[in-house]
């Protein structure tokens, strides 16, 4: 008897010597906190932090839940403690998510099928009350305006006309009182479908997501207090700019209110988040490409090409037949994709771009965007009056002034105002470097008016060949009060055969410039309420028998 108690004391002994064990090599399990997240223009870097304890010795420290999507290759790991502690190495694993009972789904599924037929059936209810109504409604009137015909013409009403109009009003009444009850029935129906299929899209959604386990390895001298810091990149992210200009006319100020979209669609929601937006993006390729070389060759004919490249067809195949498909040969000719590389321009604050960090923290549910302000700047710019006369004689106005920021203006949507008055809605094209021009158009300048009028246009057949004479004159008249600069452009054609001439015979006033296009280009001075008058005339000669194509 002694000896059997002397084995189970000694079995007790071990069995909680293995749980003492298991006990200090079992992982901290914490719960990190999402501390900051700097949002780049395609996805996001993740900080999360937690305060841990940590034991003598090595241990693992177990960051449970984590964003449900991350690029695993991005994550990295520290530990601010106490004590000296080294950061071993860390992996990853994916954990599914506890899945909801079956039942309860089919639950789910099952009481909105029922509530969907009821919604049916009092949809039909809805449409059968409609109609009595409407038909009943329509009797009263129809017998309404009978009595008042007939009273005008002195006949006496029969003795039961007032029990059917109160019969009629009242069936209509009853009627009424259905179809709003009716109505009302519908519409609770329809909160309550709605609210669980948002129960069921919920339950789905945790039905089908894992979730990312980080594991943080470390090694302490002695055990310690610290915090456990993890940075990654998630997918699903991004901000775009967007611009509200404003331009003064007369001081040429240009305010600009910077503003951003942010969307996350990460599958967590943000609640008080310290957000930070950044105009560079991560390298999907980090080492620089090498030019290949530059051919230039005799073009070979079309009929040429077909039959060598139908010959090599031919011989593929009976090589293919032969020997088999050469799936190497085959993949070289797919090719290798090309690499995209980032574009951010260098900055003061940075080589990769610049960052905003907002003033407040944001809160951003997953799936819904939020728009925040960056900033407001002021530039000073030249506004820049230009008419093409010959496509439009409409008066364009465009700002242009130089970007005094130390950031870059990146390309994005930009509402555009003048002296406060929306003029429409543009695009910034292309970003706008620290000192790079900024070109904005501002619509149209309704004030100057200009007019184009053709003054001559007749044909000179001579003996061997025909000029085509054409003289145009653009007549401009400045409506405001201001003095303005308008830069006035039209062309003469240009001769692409030596058959064909072509003569400037006017040019009034002289341009101010004039490319071998044939673009010609105008400064003009216009002095409030004052007029200008440009004429070109030109004529164009070529043989009898030719067809002129006019580009």
């Amino acid at each position: 008897m002694k000896r059997y108690v002397t084995a189970f004391v000694l079995l007790l002994a071990a069995a909680c010597l293995c749980r003492a064990a298991w006990a200090e090599e079992a992982p901290a399990v914490v719960k990190p906190l999402v501390e900051r997240i700097t949002v780049l223009t395609d996805r996001a870097a993740v900080e999360l932090g937690a305060e841990v304890e940590i034991p003598a010795g090595e241990s693992t420290i177990l960051l449970d839940p984590v964003f449900p999507t991350l690029d695993t290759l991005s994550i990295r790991a520290g530990v601010e403690s106490d004590g000296p502690v080294t950061v071993l190495g860390l992996d990853f694993t994916r954990v599914p998510t506890p899945k909801p009972p079956v039942e309860t789904y089919n639950d789910l599924l099952a009481r909105i099928e029922a509530l969907q037929k009821e919604k049916r059936l009092l949809e039909t209810d809805k449409a059968i009350y409609e109609t009595l109504s409407k038909n009943v409604t329509a009797m009263l009137d129809g017998m309404r305006k009978v009595l008042a015909l007939n009273a005008g013409r002195g006949k006496a009403f029969p003795s039961d006309v007032q029990e059917r109009l109160d019969f009629l009003s009242a069936r209509r009444l009853d009627y009424g009182l259905k179809l709003a009850r009716t109505k009302r029935s519908i519409s609770d129906l329809s909160k309550k479908i709605t609210a669980l299929q948002n129960k069921l899209r919920t339950l789905y959604g945790a039905m089908n997501r894992d979730r990312t386990v980080i594991a943080v390895h470390v090694s302490a001298q002695a055990a310690t207090s610290g915090r456990v810091a993890v940075k990654f990149l998630v997918p699903y992210c991004g901000w775009a700019p967007s611009y509200e200009v404003n331009c003064d006319s007369k001081s040429g100020k240009l305010s600009v209110r910077y503003s951003a979209t942010v969307i996350q669609r990460t599958g967590v929601d943000w609640d008080g988040v310290e957000v930070t937006l950044a105009t560079a993006s991560p390298m999907t390729a980090l080492v620089p490409p090498e030019p290949a070389p530059w051919v230039v060759g005799k073009a070979v004919p079309e009929r040429e090409l077909f039959a060598v490249d139908k010959k090599l067809r031919k011989g593929k195949k009976r090589a293919e037949a032969a020997f088999g498909k050469n799936e190497e040969a085959e993949a070289e000719d797919r090719g290798v994709p090309e690499a995209s590389y980032a574009t951010a321009r260098a900055s003061k604050e940075g080589a990769l771009g610049v960052s905003f960090a907002m003033p407040e923290r944001l809160s951003l549910k997953s799936g819904v965007p939020k728009t925040v302000v960056v900033g407001f700047l002021e530039v000073d710019t030249a506004i820049v009056r230009t008419v093409v006369p010959r496509v439009s004689t409409a008066v364009y106005l465009t700002a242009e002034g130089k970007n005094t920021t130390s950031f870059p203006l990146l390309p994005g949507p930009a509402r555009c105002f003048m002296d406060g008055m929306l003029t429409g809605v543009t695009r910034l094209a292309a970003a706008v470097p620290p000192g790079g021009k900024l070109k904005l158009p501002l619509g149209t300048d309704r004030r100057i008016k200009v007019v184009r009028k053709t003054v001559e246009d007749k044909f000179d057949e001579r003996s061997k060949t025909i000029r085509h004479y054409y003289t145009w004159r653009m007549e401009i008249t400045n409506a405001s009060d201001e003095k303005a600069t308008l830069k006035l452009k039209d062309q003469v054609p240009v001769a692409q055969n030596d058959d064909i001439r072509v003569k400037v015979t006017e040019l009034s006033p002289k341009p101010d410039e004039r490319t071998p296009e044939g673009i010609l280009t105008w400064e003009l001075e216009l002095d409030p309420g004052g007029k200008a008058v440009v004429e070109i005339g030109f004529y164009i000669e070529y043989p009898k028998g030719m067809i002129l194509i006019r580009e």
